[in-house]
C-alpha cells in the first residue's frame, strides 16, 4: 500500500511501486531489455555463456563415507550413516546423498537413498531404504557455489540386504453410485452392478503401506483368484503405491473366496491374503404398473 514502510507515495516513482530503505524515491527494482515477465529476470546472453562456460571452477573435494553400519541387514532395518567431504580452500556446505549400485563395472545405475545435510563438513544420519539385494554404497556430494561435487572411493561399500516379511490383503473398494465418494477399501459384500473394484495391498509385515508411511514400497505382481480359478486378468502389477486394482471386475450374485498371492521381489519376502470371502448380492429391482391411458371413442 502507498505509504506503507518500502512502498512509495511518490507520483515520480508510482504510487505502491517497491522502494528502497534508504530512499523512498528509488525504485526496489528496475528492468531493462530482455526483461522477462515470467522469471524476473533478463534473457540468456547466449554468445557470453557459451564464451564463458570453461572459465566457470571450482573448488576441489574429497568425500569419505566415514560409517555404514550394519552391512549386513534385514529389508527395512536402520543402517547408521556418516559422511566427511573435504576441501584444501575451505568447510563445503550443502548435502550429501548415500547412492545404491555402482555408477559403472556391473552396468546397474546408482539410486539415491537418502539425503543429509553438511554441518562443518560432516553429515551424519540413520535411513531404512537400503533395497534389497547386494549393492555397493557410496556417498555423493552434490557441491555448492564454491565447492565442485565429489563421490567417495569406487566402488564403495557392499552391503547385503536380505528381504523382510510382507503382508497381503484383499478387498473391495466400493463407491457411492450417487455421489462418487469411496465408503469401503475393504468391503466384503456388494450389489451386482453397483460400482466397486477389486483391491489388493502389499505392506511390510507391520501393516504399513508405503503410501501413507515413509516405508519402502513393495514391487513386482499379484495374482487373484476366486473359488481357486484366476480372476478377469488373473496376474497384476503392483503400482508404485504398492496396491493393484482389478478395475474389470464384475462378479454375477454369489459367494465368492478369493486369494491374492505376493510373489516378491528383493526386498521383500511373498505372501498371501489368505482366503477372504466376498459376496455379491443381487440387484434391487422395482415393479410399477403402468396406468393405461384413457380409450378413445371413435365416432361414426
Amino acid at each position: 500500500m502507498g505509504g506503507s514502510p518500502g512502498c512509495s507515495n511518490k507520483s515520480t516513482t508510482g504510487f505502491g511501486v517497491e522502494v528502497t530503505p534508504s530512499s523512498a524515491s528509488t525504485e526496489a527494482w528496475t528492468t531493462g531489455a530482455g526483461y522477462d515477465l515470467a522469471t524476473g529476470l533478463g534473457s540468456v546472453n547466449a554468445a557470453n555463456l557459451v564464451d564463458n562456460w570453461t572459465s566457470i571452477s571450482f573448488d576441489s573435494t574429497a568425500t569419505t563415507l566415514t560409517t555404514l553400519t550394519p552391512t549386513t541387514l534385514t529389508h527395512g532395518q536402520s543402517v547408521n550413516v556418516s559422511v566427511e567431504v573435504t576441501s584444501t580452500s575451505g568447510t563445503p556446505t550443502g548435502e550429501v546423498s548415500l547412492m545404491s549400485g555402482q555408477t559403472s563395472g556391473d552396468g546397474l545405475p546408482a539410486m539415491r537413498v537418502a539425503n543429509f545435510t553438511l554441518s562443518g563438513g560432516f553429515a551424519s544420519g540413520a535411513t531404512s531404504f537400503l533395497p534389497g539385494g547386494l549393492s555397493y554404497v557410496t556417498a555423493r556430494y552434490s557441491g555448492d557455489g564454491t565447492f565442485a561435487a565429489s563421490t567417495s572411493s569406487f566402488p564403495g561399500v557392499l552391503v547385503n540386504v536380505n528381504p523382510e516379511k510382507s503382508a497381503t490383503k484383499v478387498g473391495l473398494v466400493t463407491v457411492n453410485f450417487n455421489t462418487g465418494a469411496v465408503t469401503s477399501f475393504n468391503a466384503t459384500t456388494a450389489a451386482y452392478g453397483s460400482p466397486y473394484v477389486l483391491r489388493a495391498d502389499v505392506t511390510n509385515s507391520a501393516g504399513q503401506e508405503c503410501s501413507s508411511n515413509p516405508v519402502p514400497c513393495p514391487t513386482g505382481v499379484v495374482t487373484v483368484t476366486a473359488n481357486g480359478k484366476p480372476l478377469d486378468l488373473g496376474t497384476y502389477a503392483l503400482n508404485s503405491q504398492g496396491y493393484t486394482e482389478d478395475e474389470l471386475i464384475q462378479l454375477p450374485a454369489g459367494s465368492y473366496n478369493t486369494v491374492a498371492k505376493y510373489g516378491g521381489d528383493n526386498s521383500f519376502q511373498s505372501s498371501s491374503s489368505g482366503t477372504v470371502p466376498v459376496t455379491i448380492t443381487k440387484a434391487i429391482t422395482t415393479t410399477t404398473v403402468a396406468t393405461p391411458p384413457p380409450s378413445l371413442s371413435v365416432r361414426t
